[in-house]
């Protein structure tokens, strides 16, 4: 059968062929209240943001009208546009949705740097990447669940990963009012048990190498929120909620250290002494103090827990060359060039053409 007859013969069904009302009714009352749910929770933006959005848009497409790169980036960043200012609920849960690997994943990360450069305040900006994080790993979560998992694609995400959240709590730390990095660094505070969680969960997937990136992440998370409360503490000295979590980060320090099996040596009992030491600090209201012993701690504990790789010793012996006796053939040394003599090669005597 060809493709004509096989259209004309479905042109002919296509009046006896029709869905039934109730699921008519069914499925549009569920698409409506989908539409309304996503209409609900779908970010909004102001004029003014959607202006700046424009206008960034533009400069990516024409402010370098020359550049190969800027040219066959047109469409993508159109896309990104598009969606970022307002595009349909469905298109941009799809776009929100996707992962590395997925057509609409490069459409995803625009928009993500769109909305970023239209923030105006710190507060917006962390606000952004705190949710970005999230995001970087509900996508590790994703790959890490397929086919065993692509590692170094997983691998990649997790770096990223550690990148914004280090922007993200770097900005709190450079805000020179007290109060305004206190209040951003609770933004990145508030976030870092749910991503500690979300690690700990890939983690326990089985792959060994894997595992071992993640636990870097967890670490760096760690540190990250002795960052945050090191800012907090600066900006509020008094808050009685301070020592209690100084007393959390020193006792999640010491079970890592515990976990490492006992570790002796000497960067294993300077950590525990910068735990006893911090417990001290803590106890007398010396909060700065007490943080930055936590924070050296810490950093022992991670070199630590970094596998060494020990290398076989080179084997430096030298086989005996065995002796005649010792050899298959008499008078000859195994491995020895044979050299056989040659005879002299006798040349012919010149022929005179004289009588």
């Amino acid at each position: 059968m060809t493709t004509a007859q096989l259209q004309k013969q479905l042109r002919h069904l296509k009046p006896s062929v029709a869905p039934r009302a109730e699921w008519l009714a069914a499925s549009r009352a569920t698409l409506i209240a989908r539409v309304a749910s996503d209409a609900a929770t779908a970010p909004k933006l102001s004029t003014a943001n959607r202006f700046r959005m424009f206008t960034w848009g533009a400069e990516a497409l024409f402010g370098s009208a020359g550049s190969f790169v800027m040219r066959s980036g047109v469409a993508l960043a159109t896309l990104a546009l598009a969606v970022g200012l307002g595009g349909g609920s469905y298109v941009l849960a799809a776009v929100n949705g996707s992962v590395p690997g997925e057509a609409l994943y490069k459409v995803k990360v625009a928009i993500e740097d769109v909305r970023l450069s239209a923030a105006r305040t710190p507060q917006q900006r962390v606000a952004l990447q705190v949710d970005y994080a999230s995001r970087r790993l509900a996508e590790v979560s994703v790959l890490s669940n397929q086919n065993g998992g692509n590692v170094p694609q997983v691998a990649e995400l997790v770096g990223r990963f550690e990148s914004t959240v280090a922007r993200a709590a770097n900005e709190s730390d450079s805000s020179e009012n007290n109060d305004e990095a206190a209040s951003l660094a609770r933004l990145v505070d508030d976030r870092l048990g749910e991503y500690v969680h979300t690690l700990e969960s890939t983690q326990q997937s089985g792959n060994k190498e894997l595992a071992l990136r993640v636990g870097k992440a967890i670490a760096a998370v760690n540190r990250t929120e002795t960052k945050t409360l090191e800012v907090i503490a600066k900006a509020n000295p008094e808050d009685p909620t301070v020592a209690t979590r100084i007393d959390a980060k020193i006792k999640s320090t010491e079970i890592a250290l515990s976990h490492l099996g006992g570790a002796k040596g000497g960067s294993a009992d300077k950590a525990k002494e910068n735990l006893a030491a911090a417990k001290a600090r803590t106890a007398a209201g010396d909060y700065a103090t007490a943080i930055t012993l936590i924070r050296e701690a810490e950093d022992l504990v991670l070199e630590l827990n970094i596998p060494v790789v020990e290398e076989e010793p080179a084997d430096d012996t030298i086989e005996p060359v065995p002796t005649p006796e010792e050899t298959d053939v008499p008078g000859k040394v195994e491995g020895a060039i044979d050299i056989q003599p040659t005879e002299p090669e006798v040349q012919d005597a010149p022929v005179s053409l004289s009588n």
